[in-house]
């Protein structure tokens, strides 16, 4: 129960400090350097890391643990699709679309960390209403409703739960590293997209995938047979 009250009060911390910030709007100069063939290639990257994670994730036995990390992995293949789709043309209005599904992937990964680390029902009741505000924020967003702050939180709020749910609810140190390093490479991934642009970023990105991917294999331990005499 502690876990689950730890949780809920993170999240009102976070909501509370977010909305007292005032609105944030979309730059438009964040389009300018953003235009050209190699971002559109490595925005396709995604496409064959969502996939593979599809696939990792079918081995998967509980039921509510395979559908999360179906719908994370789909999302991710998605994003490759959005992500490319901006980048050949980038606007507010494909810049919505790219974000659409990383609304959904963001939501999706925290509702897994609550399934896997503070309570299965928990995860698996909030995910639905997650995903749903991801893309509320999204939508409410380019149609001018909104700014840009319920985004900000869909997307940082998972970034600051990892850390302190792995931290409260330890796992299996070999597993749980994997997660550690998707968290870094993420993070490292939005400095990168700071301080160079989105081509590393991207780069880096596919690596925190990766590491999700490995982490998914970890939990089923589907492994090549070897015969032996």
């Amino acid at each position: 129960m502690w876990k689950v009250i730890t949780f809920f009060l993170l999240a009102l911390s976070c909501i509370l400090v977010v909305f007292s910030l005032p609105p944030i709007f979309q730059d438009p100069d964040y389009h300018r350097p953003l235009e050209g063939k190699a971002l559109t290639f490595t925005s396709l990257l995604l496409l064959p890391t969502g996939i593979w994670g599809c696939i990792e994730t079918c081995h998967l036995k509980a039921q509510g643990e395979k559908m999360l990390w179906m719908v994370l992995f789909f999302a991710i293949f998605f994003s490759g699709i959005g992500s490319a789709y901006y980048h050949l043309d980038p606007t507010n209005f494909r810049l919505a679309i790219d974000r659409l599904p990383l609304a959904v992937g963001f939501t999706t990964f925290l509702s897994i960390l609550v399934y896997e680390r503070v309570n299965r029902l928990l995860g698996l009741w909030l995910a639905p209403f997650l995903a749903i505000g991801g893309i509320l924020s999204v939508f409410l967003w380019i149609l001018g409703i909104i700014d840009l702050r319920l985004y900000g939180l869909v997307q940082f709020f998972p970034l600051l739960a990892l850390p302190l749910l792995l931290l409260i609810s330890p796992s299996n140190w070999r597993k749980d590293r994997l997660l550690w390093c998707s968290w870094t490479l993420y993070l490292l991934a939005k400095v990168f997209e700071v301080i160079e642009g989105h081509l590393l970023k991207h780069l880096i990105s596919v690596g925190a995938v990766l590491a999700l991917i490995f982490y998914v294999r970890s939990m089923h331990g589907k492994k090549k047979s070897i015969s032996s005499k």
